[in-house]
């Protein structure tokens, strides 16, 4: 699946350490606004791992392609169920350039990563 957008932030790397995986892992978030359509919709990609370092090169305001994949996963806790869903980034490329100066925003405040002894495995 590829979708194009215009970017409107990419976010530091995060290390998050995940009881379910062992060890370590990286991501990194991209926010991209859709530039089409009568309702322009805002999204948030991840880019895991080695993928990350692909977001070195694009900058705030960059129209770009990107290859993804739909990521699921089904939770229960205290008797309740869902499912999670994230849309995880493989492949970028820009189509068209930001304007002349534009440079990755960095978000506020980097996201806490969930502490190791938690068996919570909820987003929230």
């Amino acid at each position: 699946m590829s979708d194009q957008a215009k970017i409107t932030l990419t976010g530091e790397v995060q290390s998050v350490k995940d009881a379910v995986i062992i060890g370590n892992f990286e991501k990194r978030e991209l926010w991209l606004k859709e530039t089409t359509g009568d309702y322009p919709q805002t999204y948030c990609i991840e880019f895991h791992q080695n993928n990350t370092s692909l977001l070195d090169k694009v900058n705030k305001g960059d129209h770009v392609e990107i290859g993804i994949n739909l990521r699921g996963r089904h939770w229960t806790k205290d008797g309740r169920e869902g499912v999670m869903n994230t849309l995880q980034g493989w492949r970028i490329k820009v189509t068209e350039k930001g304007g002349a100066g534009a440079t990755a925003q960095q978000p506020a405040a980097p996201v806490a990563a969930p502490a190791a002894e938690t068996s919570d495995d909820l987003p929230f």
